[in-house]
């Protein structure tokens, strides 16, 4: 019985995380199959098996049904709702989640809604409830290796459109407050003590964050060292921060407890102290909103002292068995997460190495205990790893170093000393603990700052190599003697320093990346890397950081040897400068360099250079169109090798077209990138003709406003008998050499669709393709 839970969780994960998702053809036969299992275990081990499925399957389904559907988006809509969480800020634009009033808003609307408001004058605060107009469309996620996946994480929080608010005199604050989030007032009322007692100490944001779940203080900056250093986990409030709460709260309820018995209280001291953690956990849940990996570690710890009240030996496996089977039925969509794996997978290895080793640690000495301490943070990094590279792509390299360190002074210092910060200012007293906490957070940063050595990146993996990693993991980190203990550590290195081969000499790898309304593009021989574009810049952020670091990162590229910035739109240019940050190596070359923000070199017509037996060749700009538009001035490359041809034209216009056109192949060109992203000052009928093309691909994002790629455009693309995609639809594009020629290999958002993600839009290819 206890395997049954762990199997649920097994047969829950591949029916997840499956390719298409559940309503795939395999979806019936997975389905029937657990059936059948579930009736061959017998009744109670049936139930157990199938409620989390069941529960699950039903979660899924009514949230996806939740989503706005895809014909009425990019409409207007007035809506009425609560904003629901603390507005964060990025760049010019306020975001924060609504839930929606039914009985004042659009009817059909999704009950939860992430919006955007820019350039406002008064910013709504949590808890307030507003009427807004808003233009939505359903969750969409740009799909890319590496990208974040946000339709995900759409699904995960019940989140069923995005958009932003519309400039209106309808837009207005609402007298009432709603119930929507209950603990939310109290929050920021919370909040606002916390904030104005720290004022301006370097650690007040991190403060908020470890108080009330309030992130929205913390920038890029932060989470980047939280994240090369393993400690982003100590911000996101779970198990470890309810654990050690709860912890203390059981030791001082302890202590109480006793000494009440000695003044002949008629009290048992360890109900009295199991009772007490539980108050103070669940008060601790309730000021992080109870968010989800609040939640789950509420849940764990409410199994562990119901049965620990109820004297049931079930032991620590049991009670993390039982606590996995609640969360599964009652939030089965967790496991989409990495917190869950993370939470889960960190409990796990614990118990397996001190069941294994067979230790009692309460009777160890202190020099001992410390031993113990260091060993277990090297355990959880080792044991973790494989999810860590599966889930990020990266891993911290210092991070058993720093959470020696950092989970220990958490524990110790700055949670009580906040906590109890919190219970003062609540009743008026005075702020000296949550400054002492905040000037502990201060220094902790500063050490991190120090030991800070940066991650290393892994290589995409795919998901059925997780079943040799952890065999590799359990027989690395297991104490006792193993048979054959070198052959299963030997699948680790194997799993983790896999890396996907470049192309052998005198071949070509393209990858058109999906950036949304811009374009990015990773050429790729034997030995050197070059990118053109870095895609465009949004919010606080830019696809260079968000999107074409992941994706080189996940290619195995380790180094970039060229940047192409065909021109300075901020389509184009907008990730530069966090692209020449990873790679300050490579060199830059731009028409105007003089508009960048990093160290560039002019691109000329007739400029090229060979790589592994593949030429690159600038063929414009040429002298007549430096002083002309920006578009015109355009570094356009022309990428040939044996068989193989790769035209990268920028946004050049039809006028710019005219002068190319007698330098393209006669043989025609295998892949293009349509200029200006479909527009129609470009791709003028001599250049389509001229250039005859295998492949055309449009990089514009979805439903752009311009339209693009326009009809028209399309339609004489079309008439050469080339293959038409778009990144829009198909997601990033991978091209490889098959046969001695270019050909699509990869669709990224069809071959990483899942039941949570939108169906690619169709390609048109002519009748002679024979690749898809």
């Amino acid at each position: 019985m206890a395997l049954v839970p762990w199997l649920s969780l097994a047969l829950l994960s591949v029916l997840l995380w499956w390719p298409g998702g559940w309503p795939g053809p395999l979806a019936p036969e997975f389905l029937a199959l657990s059936v059948l299992g579930g009736s061959l275990l017998g009744g109670r081990r049936a139930f157990v098996l199938l409620l989390p499925l069941a529960c699950t399957l039903l979660q899924a389904e009514r949230q996806l049904a939740d989503r706005l559907p895809e014909s009425v988006a990019g409409q207007d809509f007035l809506l009425q709702g609560q904003v629901c969480d603390f507005p964060r800020r990025s760049g010019r634009a306020l975001r924060f989640p609504v839930i929606l009033d039914p009985r004042h808003s659009t009817p059909g609307l999704p009950d939860r809604v992430q919006l955007a408001w820019y350039d406002l004058a008064d910013a709504p605060q949590p808890g307030e409830r507003w009427q807004l107009l808003v233009r939505l469309r359903p969750p969409r996620t740009l799909a890319s290796p590496g990208a974040f996946d946000g339709e995900r994480a759409a699904l995960v929080t019940a989140t069923g459109a995005r958009g932003y608010v519309r400039k209106s005199v309808l837009n207005r604050r609402l007298a009432d407050t709603g119930w929507d989030c209950p603990t939310l007032l109290l929050r920021r009322w919370v909040a606002g003590r916390v904030a104005a007692a720290t004022g301006a100490q370097r650690g007040a944001g991190y403060l908020l964050a470890l108080t009330v779940g309030a992130r929205h203080q913390l920038g890029t900056h932060d989470w980047d060292r939280l994240r090369r250093t393993g400690t982003a986990h100590l911000m996101a409030i779970s198990g470890l921060h309810i654990g050690l709460l709860a912890g203390v709260a059981l030791l001082v309820a302890r202590g109480v407890g006793y000494s009440l018995v000695r003044f002949r209280c008629p009290l048992s001291p360890r109900p009295f102290a199991l009772v007490a953690a539980l108050l103070a956990a669940c008060s601790y849940a309730a000021l992080a909103g109870f968010a989800l990996p609040t939640r789950r570690a509420l849940l764990m710890l409410c199994v562990w002292s119901v049965l620990s009240l109820a004297s049931r030996g079930v032991g620590a496996w049991g009670t993390l068995t039982a606590a996995l089977w609640l969360v599964l039925v009652t939030d089965g969509l967790a496991v989409l997460t990495t917190g869950f794996w993370l939470s889960f997978g960190a409990v796990a290895v614990l118990l397996t190495a001190t069941l294994a080793s067979g230790r009692d640690e309460t009777r160890s000495s202190l020099v001992q205990r410390l031993r113990s301490l260091g060993d277990a943070q090297w355990r959880v990094f080792v044991g973790l790893a494989p999810i860590a590279a599966l889930s990020f792509g990266e891993l911290p390299l210092v991070s058993p170093i720093a959470n020696l360190v950092a989970v220990p002074l958490f524990g110790i210092a700055i949670l009580p000393l906040a906590m109890l910060g919190v219970t003062l200012v609540a009743l008026n007293g005075p702020a000296a603990p949550l400054r002492w906490a905040a000037e502990l957070l201060g220094w902790l940063l500063e050490w991190l700052d120090w030991l800070d050595l940066g991650a290393w990146a892994t290589p995409v993996l795919p998901f059925w190599y997780l079943p040799l990693a952890a065999i590799g993991t359990v027989a690395l980190l297991w104490p006792r003697p193993l048979p054959a203990r070198w052959l299963a550590v030997s699948l680790l290195p194997a799993v983790l320093l896999l890396e996907p081969r470049p192309p052998p000499p005198g071949q070509l790898r393209v990858q058109i990346l999906d950036v949304g309304q811009g374009l990015a593009v990773i050429l790729r021989t034997r030995s050197h890397t070059l990118v053109y574009d870095t895609g465009p810049a949004f919010g606080a952020g830019d696809a260079g950081r968000a999107v074409v670091l992941p994706a080189l990162r996940r290619s195995g590229a380790r180094r970039v040897d060229a940047i192409v910035v065909s021109h300075a739109d901020l389509d184009h240019a907008g990730g530069v400068t966090s692209l020449h940050a990873a790679y300050p190596a490579a060199v830059v070359l731009a028409p105007d360099v003089a508009s960048l923000d990093v160290p560039a070199v002019n691109c000329r017509r007739d400029q090229q250079w060979v790589w592994d037996g593949i030429e690159f060749r600038f063929l414009h700009p040429a002298p007549a169109f430096l002083r002309g538009s920006r578009n015109d001035r355009s570094c356009v490359l022309l990428v040939q090798g044996p068989r193989v041809s790769v035209l990268l034209p920028g946004d050049v216009s039809q006028r710019g077209e005219a002068s190319l056109a007698p330098q393209l192949p006669a043989t025609g060109i295998d892949l293009v990138v349509a200029p200006h992203h479909g527009s129609a000052t470009s791709s003028s009928a001599s250049f389509v003709t001229r250039s005859r093309p295998r492949y055309v691909v449009f990089t514009a994002g979805y439903r752009n406003r311009w339209g693009f790629p326009r009809p028209d455009v399309a339609a004489r693309w079309r008439r050469t008998g080339a293959c038409l995609l778009n990144t829009a639809h198909e997601g990033a594009l991978l091209f490889d050499m098959r046969d001695g020629r270019l050909a699509l290999r990869r669709r990224h958002r069809r071959a990483s669709a899942r039941a949570w993600t939108r169906p690619p839009g169709a390609a048109w290819c002519g009748a002679g393709d024979t690749t898809l």
